[in-house]
């Protein structure tokens, strides 16, 4: 539920949960909601009521005051409207109309497990009230305190202040059948409902929330959030049902019953597959910690812009203009988004499993299919600069503790049809740049001692997948360096099941392994890197006679090594050509057996690599 959809949440959840009087005997005082007539004519005067009380379930609300213009009822009969076991809440609502509902202040204090929060708006007005559903709210300001009780006692406060908050086309019948408020109709909340828009566009101006914990203040400050509105589908589990398994639950869904649990996934299942939130962007973000007696604990977090949205079961969210500075150094991110993540099977999934099986009375959770799917990730000029921590987690504040790179795109995607009967996959880095610092680390010494003090790295992994034979074609992966060379692979692989897409890494390795190869292509190209590697070696020779050497080693360990055999002195004589003339050299394997070679079936590990060289046809080219 959006941000503005709490302002009125709070109010209707009441009424579901606490009718519209106070505990313990006191006489009915009229709720919010009372003051609400239903639409015919309206009055012509003004009804002020006092002193407005609701309470239950952890919710209270105060209303000193309100006014009512354009009520068609007298004030008696909005008093009696909706005294408790009136009827249906949602019926009732349904009958409100009012042109303005004037509220100089409302405060409502939440209680649940360890959190008191009172909130307080000022300045409420309500206009064009028409069958429940409200034209248009404008709050003022509100002022929010939280207190956070842990286990041992310690409690932490936070206190929060927002400008003017307003939503357009609240639909409050829709808010209180989501709550659970209809009780003559739970056939019906059983079958499925159209998805119906819950509030239009709505927008908060300068959210501001500090704390304090220990001896650190933590703050954050957005200067506005505007959303185009969210649409809802009404489930057959209401959210009053939902919390109420919650708390019985302690939040542990291993610890629900059975139906308690299919109560849950239903419920998941029904806001993944019947909720539409419209672009919704948070502009102005900062978040800061300060005061820590651990300097690095203390940072400071800004972000230009957040958006996000979810429509059709696909999730868009993106972050523009991130800097982070803390103790320890800095970092910053121009786009981090990811567009189009597909929750359809994850619906799909938790409905099965949410319907009762008389023949088993367990959930089954079907993993690979719970994983979103699809979708595409976007980072633009990444900018890190941090000094690393020792093996007694001290900062080492000289170069041998410096990590500093930069990244000026990576984007990785994977587009499955609707249907799931294929796929496409692209994952680019480009421009990852780094220095070398001198370090413990044995790689990063041996390109210093290449002359590597910095390096620039990219990336590319590209192919598709289609359905029938569960083919997989590898159109690239490849690594490649400036004045270093590149490694590029290239293969055809069978038998790929469609949770190699899953986004669980997982159950795509799981996938994979279970897969058969058909050919496979490994292709090394020099830029510069085995000259610093013989011009290292060639102290006291020339250097061909380095390179010979390394021809010479080829040819005679490779056979060694893997085991003699055609395929293996093949290999060794394309290896040494390379190690005289190092240029290209392509390295192609193809499977003897059309069906391909079980993934799973090939040892990596053996003693005796030849065995699985007699597997495959071997073919090699040198540029």
């Amino acid at each position: 539920m959006s941000c503005a959809s709490r302002i009125i949440g709070t109010l209707v959840a009441a009424f579901v949960v606490a009718g519209s009087s106070f505990p313990g005997g006191e006489p009915a005082r009229p709720s919010l909601l009372a003051l609400l007539g239903p639409s015919a004519a309206y009055a012509a005067s003004d009804i002020s009521l006092a002193n407005i009380g609701i309470s239950g379930n952890g919710v209270e609300i105060a209303i000193p005051s309100a006014a009512i213009t354009g009520s068609s009822l007298p004030e008696a009969e909005l008093r009696a409207l909706f005294a408790t076991g009136a009827g249906s809440l949602p019926a009732r609502l349904g009958t409100l109309s009012a042109t303005r509902i004037a509220i100089p202040e409302l405060t409502v204090t939440q209680h649940s497990g360890g959190v008191r929060q009172v909130t307080t708006y000022f300045d409420m007005e309500l206009h064009d009230v028409v069958n429940g559903v409200i034209g248009s709210l404008r709050s003022a300001r509100s002022a929010v305190t939280a207190t956070l009780t842990d286990d041992s006692g310690d409690k932490v406060q936070f206190t929060g202040t927002s400008g003017e908050t307003s939503v357009e086309k609240f639909d409050t019948v829709l808010l209180a059948r989501l709550f659970g408020g209809d009780e003559t109709d739970g056939a019906a909340r059983d079958r499925e409902q159209p998805v119906q828009p819950l509030h239009g566009p709505f927008s908060i101006k300068d959210y501001r929330v500090t704390g304090n914990a220990d001896d650190a203040t933590f703050s954050m400050e957005i200067a506005g959030i505007d959303g185009e509105g969210l649409s809802v589908r009404p489930g057959s589990t209401s959210l009053s049902e939902l919390a109420g398994l919650a708390e019985a639950g302690s939040g542990n869904f291993d610890s629900l019953s059975p139906d308690g649990k299919r109560k849950v996934l239903a419920a998941l299942a029904g806001l993944l597959s019947g909720l539409e939130l419209g672009e919704t962007t948070a502009s102005g973000v900062a978040v800061s910690q300060t005061g820590a007696h651990a300097k690095e604990d203390n940072y400071s977090l800004r972000v230009d812009t957040i958006r996000t949205r979810f429509i059709d079961r696909k999730l868009g969210f993106s972050f523009e203009g991130i800097t982070f500075e803390g103790n320890a150094g800095k970092a910053s991110v121009r786009t981090f988004a990811v567009e189009d993540l597909s929750f359809r099977s994850t619906a799909s999934a938790l409905a099965e499993a949410a319907r009762p099986d008389p023949d088993n009375p367990d959930i089954t959770l079907d993993n690979a299919r719970l994983a979103p799917e699809g979708g595409r990730l976007r980072v633009e000029n990444v900018n890190v600069d941090f000094n690393i921590d020792d093996a007694d987690g001290k900062q080492v504040n000289d170069a041998s503790g410096r990590v500093a790179f930069s990244i000026a795109s990576f984007t990785s995607m994977t587009d499955l049809v609707p249907d799931g009967d294929s796929a496409q996959f692209e994952t680019v880095l480009d421009g990852f740049h780094a220095l070398l610092p001198a370090t413990d680390n044995d790689g990063v010494n041996q390109l210093r001692e290449l002359g590597y003090d910095e390096v620039t790295l990219s990336a590319t992994a590209r192919g598709h997948w289609t359905a029938e034979g569960g083919r997989l074609a590898v159109e690239a992966l490849s690594l490649s360096g400036k004045e270093i060379g590149s490694i590029d692979v290239r293969a055809r692989l069978g038998q790929v099941d469609r949770r190699a897409f899953s986004g669980d890494t997982d159950l795509a390795l799981q996938a994979l392994g279970k897969a058969t190869l058909h050919d496979i292509t490994l292709t090394l190209e020099n830029k510069g890197l085995f000259e610093r590697i013989v011009k290292r070696q060639a102290a006291d020779a020339s250097p061909d006679d380095v390179k010979q050497q390394f021809a010479a080693l080829a040819t005679i360990g490779i056979p060694a090594v893997i085991g003699d055999s055609a395929a293996a002195r093949k290999i060794a004589s394309a290896v040494a050509r390379f190690a005289n003339s190092p240029g290209k050299l392509a390295l192609t394997a193809t499977a003897r057996d059309p069906a391909g070679v079980g993934i799973g079936t090939i040892d990596f590990g053996a003693s005796e690599p030849r065995a699985i060289l007699d597997r495959f046809d071997i073919s090699t080219a040198n540029e």
